[in-house]
């Protein structure tokens, strides 16, 4: 009888953990249709902008490259930015996009954006940018990193 009670009851709990993830799934944060989220780029936050379309779909993500320079660099940072059309919202309201950057002179390389939503006008993730030639470290030099931004959503300007 013993045995039989500890099976109703790991399949009560499992049962209720099953209940629970779906709930949270459920009540996952998601992007307000028509709300642009941005984030201001500073020496430890890269610049992040996209739109939300719906609660599923974002579009026009333009991120800067996530950068971090030696001590005596005197060149000019690349001004591409990495830029893509769309990308989706997963039911938990994340997202990732990624692609390549625009051409930086020979320092050509790609860009991953990822997000997770916390709020329908907060979102917070990472910008991690590789260069294809990068001297990481090296006096004089940049090269990419992995950079934290938040973003805050506004709705359009009527």
């Amino acid at each position: 009888m013993c045995r039989s009670k500890g099976r109703v009851l790991a399949g009560a709990v499992t049962g209720l953990v099953t209940l629970l993830a779906a709930v949270g799934i459920a009540l996952a944060a998601k992007p307000t249709a028509g709300d642009t989220y941005s984030a201001e780029a500073s020496s430890t936050e890269p610049f992040v902008n996209f739109k939300a379309v719906s609660a599923k779909k974002l579009t026009d993500l333009t991120a800067g490259p996530a950068l971090k320079c030696g001590k005596g660099y005197e060149g000019g940072l690349p001004t591409g930015f990495f830029k893509r059309s769309s990308t989706k919202v997963s039911n938990r309201g994340t997202f990732k996009a990624g692609g390549k950057l625009p051409d930086t002179g020979t320092k050509v390389g790609t860009e991953t954006i990822t997000g997770k939503f916390v709020s329908s006008t907060k979102v917070i993730g990472t910008v991690t940018t590789v260069y294809n030639e990068q001297s990481k470290g090296k006096s004089g030099t940049c090269w990419g990193v992995t950079q934290h931004y938040m973003a805050v959503g506004k709705p359009p300007t009527t």
